[in-house]
């Protein structure tokens, strides 16, 4: 649709731009075509010449704004929009990194011992390769996989990867860590074909964490480090968390018939086994004084009952993340 006129208006005789009326209909003209060509997003100022503009009773204008006004929106919330779920998609995605961190510290605390730079390097390379390449070979239905987080998942793949290759060829990694390595890998790549599995997928995240977290920044193993203190209050706390992050899936698990725990019993009764798990990682953890621990299992119990928001697509899984670093983050700050 064009407005632009090539004869002048009668009684103008020639002269358009001395005529106020002429001046904003060249102007709105002139904007329109902005908007149409190239999705230009007028600013407030114009919007609000053009709303005082003595056209704005004319059809004319009212068919041109009103385009404009459509145009502008969309395209103002969709800039806006997608780059913030991008970020808050990339966060929930790498935020198992830090969740590394706070188990480590946890076992440290407990044992009482150093860890191995190398070695916790190494955990936390692994983490985030393996996380970014399940993200970008099994996208979660519904997601869409914008080329710039595409783009940064595999440039984390292979930084993380590069990382590495650099501790194995420079021998910085013990031989016996090595196979310890080759079976977290192997479980890595089969994760996706473990999400059919909800209780053996829970099972097997919470006891790979746990012992993944106090074998390879340890030199191998950390030697007599309580099984009931520290060990099974953490594979409780992280079950949990795992069991309440299958919330935001509910719907395209059930769409494709994927025996998640929300899908079979539903959200509340989901939260209800979640927080039976975090009461008891709590319980033990107070009895044995591992305040940290305690503490993350009792927020998770409180978030458990905000299931609503649990279940948003990285609202959700990031605030139970941030809620299982809580134990590291305490004990790092010397609160605990």
């Amino acid at each position: 649709m064009r407005f632009c006129h090539k004869t002048s208006p009668p009684g103008d005789n020639g002269n358009q731009s001395s005529s106020p009326r002429n001046r904003a209909h060249s102007r709105l003209v002139i904007e329109y075509r902005k908007v149409n060509r190239s999705t230009f997003l007028l600013t407030d100022g114009q919007i609000s010449y053009l709303l005082t503009s003595p056209l704005r009773n004319t059809t004319f204008f009212g068919v041109a704004l009103h385009s404009m006004k459509v145009i502008t929106s969309k395209n103002h919330c969709e800039s806006r929009a997608l780059p913030l779920r991008d970020v808050l998609l990339l966060i929930h995605y790498w935020l198992p990194v830090l969740l590394g961190w706070s188990v480590v510290r946890v076992i440290q605390h407990a044992a009482g011992t150093v860890c191995s730079q190398a070695g916790l390097t190494l955990l936390l390379a692994g983490i985030g390769a393996a996380y970014s390449l399940d993200r970008v070979i099994d996208t979660p239905e519904g997601t869409k996989m914008t080329p710039w987080l595409r783009g940064t998942l595999w440039g984390g793949v292979a930084l993380c990867v590069g990382i590495i290759i650099f501790l194995v060829a420079t021998k910085k990694i013990e031989h016996r860590v090595l196979g310890v390595v080759a079976i977290l890998t192997t479980a890595g790549l089969v994760y996706s074909r473990l999400k059919r599995l909800p209780l053996l997928k829970t099972a097997i995240v919470a006891i790979a964490w746990t012992w993944a977290c106090s074998v390879l920044p340890f030199h191998g193993g950390v030697a007599h480090l309580p099984f009931f203190d520290v060990l099974l209050p953490l594979m409780l706390l992280i079950a949990a968390g795992c069991i309440l992050c299958d919330l935001k899936d509910i719907e395209a698990d059930r769409r494709q018939q994927i025996p998640s725990l929300p899908a079979i019993f539903g959200i509340r009764t989901t939260c209800l086994i979640a927080m039976g798990m975090a009461c008891l990682a709590a319980i033990l953890a107070l009895a044995h004084h591992r305040f940290g621990i305690a503490s993350g299992a009792l927020l998770l119990m409180v978030a458990a009952q905000f299931s609503s928001l649990l279940a948003m697509e990285s609202l959700g899984p990031i605030m139970i993340d941030s809620i299982l670093i809580v134990p590291g983050v305490l004990i790092s700050t010397g609160i605990v």
